[in-house]
């Protein structure tokens, strides 16, 4: 399950690149945006890039604010995708089913524990990992939807 969530998370990244691609060339596939969009290490920088572009004038104010509303959702979910990737994986034998497998925090690193609402520490559960995979799977979509609408005649101008 870590590893779905973190492929969904990954798919994202390919997604972000198309978004790019047509934003920059009209184009899901133009091999040279993808080169430049891929050579930028920070997922941070990519998501700047994006936005730069967006900010752009001639962009239709209904696709920029779609994109607003993914961005807030991709930077909602970051810090999950970074718990997710860097954490240890501990089989509890005797927990209840769903709370058998466990994400806990680096052991030699405590500044990574998670800290949930009411101020407790407690390491991810399955449900935990199923529900980020909902979440990046959902973010994920929102960027393939608004790569779709770009993906038309004319996108950069407004209507």
């Amino acid at each position: 399950t870590v590893g779905r969530a973190i492929s969904n998370w990954g798919a994202l990244d390919v997604g972000l690149a198309m978004l790019f691609s047509v934003l920059v060339s009209k184009q899901r596939v133009n091999p040279n945006a993808l080169a430049v969009f891929l050579s930028i290490e920070n997922f941070r920088s990519k998501l700047q890039v994006i936005d730069a572009v967006f900010q752009q004038p001639g962009i239709d104010k209904k696709i920029k604010n779609n994109w607003d509303t993914a961005l807030s959702h991709i930077k909602a979910r970051q810090k999950k995708r970074k718990r997710l990737a860097h954490h240890d994986i501990l089989i509890d034998y005797e927990a209840k089913e769903m709370h058998r497998v466990k994400v806990i925090p680096p052991f030699a690193n405590p500044i990574n524990r998670i800290k949930m609402d009411n101020g407790t520490e407690r390491p991810l559960c399955l449900k935990d990992l199923q529900d980020a995979n909902a979440e990046f799977t959902k973010v994920r979509q929102e960027v393939l939807e608004l790569t779709a609408l770009l993906d038309t005649p004319a996108p950069l101008q407004k209507k």
